[in-house]
């Protein structure tokens, strides 16, 4: 239920109000407008609840538009508003235009997101507290209209009505401003404490994005293999490329690493929504064991990092191929990181994998098989630890 002042990616990233915090409404709810009504008739009471789901989306809906509108104002493009809940961001929804405004709406509307593109680093910090902040600046002034209750009629209809969207509104306010995840009030207090160096590196990321998505928009609708033979006619068209790998991605091509490849090779500065492509280009070349140190991939998992925003998995991906590059400290000192703060079954299955090859290559053999078991623990199922499967012998020395 956050703004994200990043270049948006249909990735992981974007699902700020947890799963267990919309079911921890119910209760806060139902204290509140028991309270409220001094325990007035049942059947206000019984209105108030099954008002509940029907003024829920359209406080997020007035939460998600305060960021999209103060953006506009400020002068920050907005490339997505994202209204409800998904397992898999790929996924179906629904796209439509209204207020000016790109949205999308999911199957489980309890939550959302806005996400924007600010290209110019003037004033950077002052215009993204201004967008961030007015989600639950709306949301707190929707919920004091809660005083108009001590003014009606407490046995309204009305008054139920007005006090269980006041309560919504109070709730989402304070989940936006108080959780310790992705929420507005964190993404505040990381905008103040952003260098310079950081914001210039945003809004290069950003402009990529942008530049990249009208480009893409010039090539039309392509089919897969014509997409291919124009590419071959010209490698240099970045374009292109990233719409050969999306064709890819959605049709599980085997070739799609190759390509991703090529095309995040072109890139100083990669565009975050081609992060993902990337991590899993480089996820299956350390699978693989394919990792070589041949002045390739060291660079290509900085850029993961960078535009990953430096997040956990994005670690978990670089510490993998520092230890595939001979890197072992550094490699490990990310690794170790990864598993004292990730909750991601992959990211631990990874790490420990990693960190069995880290000690193993230092002799370090009982380490090695401690981390090599605790990943089959975690995954046994997992593709990667085929590269250990010597250490879970019970013969190995």
């Amino acid at each position: 239920m956050s703004h994200d002042f990043q270049p948006g990616t249909k990735a992981s990233s974007s699902q700020h109000f947890h799963y267990r915090t919309f079911l921890w409404i119910g209760l806060p709810l139902w204290c509140g407008f028991r309270l409220a009504t001094s325990f007035q008739t049942l059947g206000l009471y019984r209105i108030g609840l099954y008002s509940f789901p029907f003024l829920y989306l359209p406080a997020i809906f007035l939460h998600e538009l305060a960021h999209a509108v103060a953006a506009a104002i400020v002068g920050t493009q907005v490339s997505r508003i994202k209204l409800g809940l998904t397992q898999n961001p790929e996924g179906t929804h629904l796209n439509f235009r209204f207020l000016g405004f790109p949205w999308e709406l999911y199957s489980i509307p309890v939550a959302g997101s806005v996400h924007t593109c600010p290209i110019n680093p003037d004033h950077y910090r002052t215009r993204a507290i201004i967008t961030t902040a007015a989600g639950p600046a709306l949301s707190l002034a929707a919920a004091s209209t809660g005083f108009l209750y001590f003014i009606l009629d407490s046995n309204s209809i009305l008054s139920a009505l007005l006090i269980t969207w006041s309560l919504i509104n109070a709730y989402i306010f304070l989940v936006t401003m108080m959780s310790s995840k992705k929420s507005d009030g964190m993404n505040i207090r990381k905008y103040l404490a952003l260098t310079d160096e950081e914001i210039r590196e945003k809004c290069l990321n950003a402009k990529a994005v942008l530049d990249l998505k009208t480009e893409i928009d010039k090539v039309g609708n392509l089919s897969l293999e014509a997409a291919i033979a124009r590419h071959n006619a010209e490698p240099q068209n970045v374009a292109i490329l990233a719409y050969i790998v999306e064709k890819m991605s959605e049709v599980h091509d085997p070739r799609q690493s190759e390509y991703v490849y090529r095309l995040v090779s072109n890139f100083s500065v990669l565009p975050s929504n081609l992060a993902n492509f990337l991590d899993n280009y480089l996820t299956d070349q350390l699978t693989k064991g394919t990792i070589t140190p041949d002045g390739y991939f060291d660079p290509l998992s900085q850029k993961l990092l960078v535009a990953n925003n430096n997040s956990i998995t994005a670690r978990g991906t670089r510490g993998s191929v520092l230890i595939d590059l001979g890197r072992i400290e550094e490699g490990k000192a990310l690794l170790k990181e990864v598993l004292e703060k990730t909750e991601s079954t992959i990211d631990k299955t990874f790490s420990n994998i990693f960190l069995a090859l880290a000690e193993k290559q230092q002799d370090n053999l009982e380490k090695a098989r401690e981390y090599a078991k605790k990943a089959t623990e975690i995954d046994p199922d997992c593709p990667a630890l085929k590269r250990v499967s010597d250490l879970l012998k019970p013969s190995a020395t």
